[in-house]
């Protein structure tokens, strides 16, 4: 399916002479081009594995978060706008223990696709567990242009 802020844009109508983009040919097509690809087979339904599909308007932000990590436990994730645009990312750790309530993990990257991991190792006293990670994804700095940001 099309993004919807595509739908919108093509379903609108106009008063005046008929533009090309109202033409349910042209619309169909365009919205054919422009949807976003399935994820490979190889990405869907693993054990495991969890995805998300955040849809940023331009100035928006959104979180991602793993909760109740403890020793040994290993996160990866991939992050991947769909249209290749950019979005800011940033990763931070929060732990329950006050002095240890939160800590930046990676520093915001601004790129349109990134590969991560981490894994809760002895650094981390029984005190701050169990621990959780937060995938911070920001639009801010985009004044149009909405972003669709896949994450697994």
């Amino acid at each position: 399916p099309a993004p919807a802020f595509l739908s919108r844009a093509v379903a609108a109508p106009q008063e005046g002479p008929s533009t090309p983009l109202q033409s349910p040919a042209i619309a169909a097509a365009t919205a054919s081009a422009l949807a976003v690809p399935p994820l490979p087979g190889s990405m869907r339904n693993l054990p495991g594995v969890a995805t998300a599909t955040y849809r940023l308007a331009a100035g928006e932000d959104a979180c991602h978060t793993v909760e109740d990590l403890r020793k040994g436990d290993a996160v990866e994730w991939a992050v991947d706008e769909a249209y290749a645009m950019t979005v800011d990312i940033t990763v931070v750790i929060r732990s329950r223990c006050r002095l240890h309530a939160a800590r930046r993990l990676r520093d915001t990257v601004r790129t349109s696709s990134l590969r991560d991991a981490f894994t809760v190792t002895d650094e981390f006293g029984q005190e701050q567990l169990p621990l959780s990670l937060e995938i911070q994804l920001s639009n801010g700095f985009s004044w149009f242009e909405p972003k669709r940001v896949r994450l697994r």
